[in-house]
């Protein structure tokens, strides 16, 4: 298994914690250090409330500055689709060289398992 499957694999099992917890999440990042580890991120806010591109802004600086071998920022998002607006969450991928790709999948909260669906 690769850093980046690994890393999916950490970021929706956290996603689901999250979404099964309180139905919604702020944004996180996790990234693999240059020891292999998986390393979680965590940003705060004065605001009571932040707004996620505050959270969001905070993880991407701090990426720019770490030397890693891949980074994640997760956010919850509404995505629409065909007209109609589902639940995903929007992986912001960061290689080392820092270059970003974004991967989506929709989600749907069951009583007690989240089905995650990549959208290609």
């Amino acid at each position: 298994m690769d850093n980046l499957e690994r890393l999916l694999r950490v970021v929706k099992q956290q996603a689901e914690m999250f979404l099964l917890d309180a139905n919604e999440f702020y944004p996180f990042g996790v990234y693999v250090n240059l020891k292999n580890e998986i390393t979680p991120v965590g940003v705060s806010s004065e605001n009571e409330f932040p707004r996620s591109i505050e959270l969001i802004d905070q993880l991407e600086r701090y990426y720019s500055q770490l030397e890693f071998l891949v980074g994640v920022i997760v956010n919850d998002v509404l995505l629409k689709q065909n007209g109609i607006e589902k639940n995903a969450i929007e992986l912001r991928i960061w290689d080392k060289r820092k270059a970003v790709t974004n991967k989506y999948f929709n989600y749907e909260i069951g009583s007690n398992a989240i089905v995650f669906d990549e959208i290609l």
